[in-house]
């Protein structure tokens, strides 16, 4: 089976670069509290149009005042930084390769479920039986694709956990306890449950569930998908833009326009931890995104690919 050789490579190259992995790891975590280093797009949106401090404060603060800000760039460098970027390059291909695989699988199985209810109606039981046993077989295929593709996800998920320091993951955990207490209605998502396929996304504020719909902060999100983002403290207004497509949206508002076309968001945006947060799966799916939701795991792949 063509997956199966697939995952084996897979593991095999996961085997031979995880010890890399986690040395990296730990390099960062020595080496990210001498630096404080601060990417364009890492930097508060109030403070790069010039916004008075008191128009920036309880709003968006995207800078690195206490050295809270993930630099996304700190996995770039040589050497261990290129290895972790193939790792993800490659896991990501296989995910989509399995996606598609399962997708063609699935249809053959209503085909031949169809093929078999007429067969039975026509009473011709030896087709019937033929194919009855082609499902079978075309189910087993399925249920062990979807085992491979589970184990790519939970390799995805590692890498995701794997970019951030152990400093950073600290700095999370607490944020999460402090939501809990100030939000318990809300359920708050492990970062590593976000997995990316085509690009990277890293939070110090992780997504938080609430009233069914997953929020996400501006700033990851600019980060993460290239997103040009602009604040306006006058009337609390984000304005996301990115290849032609202009989303702009006001806190607390439900009422949101994608170039210019009046639209209503299940739930507005908010201010979470000093960060503006927005609907995950609406603004993604604006930006081209597919966004697959399973168990608690969101997958989000890029458009480019």
């Amino acid at each position: 089976m063509k997956t199966k050789a697939k995952v084996l490579c897979l593991l095999a190259f996961i085997l031979c670069f995880s010890s890399v992995m986690f040395v990296y790891a730990d390099e960062k975590t020595t080496t990210t509290g001498n630096r404080n280093s601060v990417s364009g797009s890492g930097m508060g949106i109030a403070e790069d149009l010039g916004v008075s401090e008191e128009t920036q404060k309880g709003q968006e603060d995207l800078s690195n005042k206490n050295g809270s800000s993930i630099n996304s760039s700190n996995n770039e460098e040589s050497g261990n930084g290129d290895t972790l970027r193939d790792l993800k390059r490659f896991m990501d291909k296989t995910c989509i390769s399995l996606k598609e695989q399962l997708s063609d699988i699935e249809t053959s199985c209503k085909e031949l479920e169809n093929q078999y209810q007429t067969a039975l109606k026509l009473q011709n039981e030896g087709e019937a039986q033929l194919l009855q046993e082609q499902l079978q077989l075309k189910e087993q295929e399925k249920g062990e694709c979807e085992q491979e593709l589970k184990q790519v996800r939970e390799q995805l998920r590692e890498t995701v956990r794997t970019s951030y320091t152990e400093e950073e993951m600290a700095r999370i955990r607490d944020v999460e306890m402090k939501l809990k207490q100030d939000f318990p209605d809300d359920r708050i998502l492990p970062v590593e449950n976000i997995i990316p396929i085509g690009f990277t996304l890293k939070f110090d504020t992780p997504p938080v569930i609430r009233n069914g719909r997953t929020l996400i902060s501006v700033r990851a999100l600019s980060e993460g998908m290239g997103a040009a983002v602009t604040w306006n403290g006058e009337d609390s207004t984000v304005i996301i833009e990115k290849e032609g497509v202009k989303i702009q949206l006001q806190l607390r508002n439900r009422l949101v326009y994608v170039n210019g076309n009046e639209m209503t968001l299940d739930i507005p945006p908010e201010t979470i931890n000093s960060r503006t947060v927005v609907p995950l799966r609406f603004i993604l799916e604006q930006l081209g995104c597919d966004v697959d939701w399973d168990n608690d795991i969101i997958e989000i792949i890029s458009a480019k690919l």
